[in-house]
């Protein structure tokens, strides 16, 4: 996770779906790690007997978009093209349930 000027944070998804956070961080002793500032209210699962907790990350508030995505193609092994990320609070409501 990489680390710029400004605040960060992560979100974790929660076991039933939901969103827990956002949550402060700082960095860690290696690339990968994350110190939050608060324990978070749920407990991120690292196991490997189901899906692991998804993380979100990113400065401020970055970290998150809501978007309407038409599509989405893998570039490789971490990265996907996203096709129309138009914000959602750009968009007029009435036009995308017309035509």
């Amino acid at each position: 996770m990489s680390f710029g000027a400004g605040t960060h944070y992560v979100a974790l998804r929660a076991p039933g779906g939901g969103v827990s956070g956002p949550w402060p961080v700082s960095p860690g002793a290696t690339p990968q790690e994350v110190v939050l500032s608060e324990a978070p209210d749920i407990t991120p699962y690292t196991g490997t007997e189901r899906e692991r907790t998804h993380v979100a990350f990113g400065e401020a508030e970055t970290y998150a978009t809501m978007a309407k995505v038409l599509t989405v193609r893998p570039r490789s092994e971490y990265e996907v093209e996203i096709t129309d990320p138009t914000p959602m609070w750009t968009l007029d409501p009435n036009a995308m349930w017309s035509s």
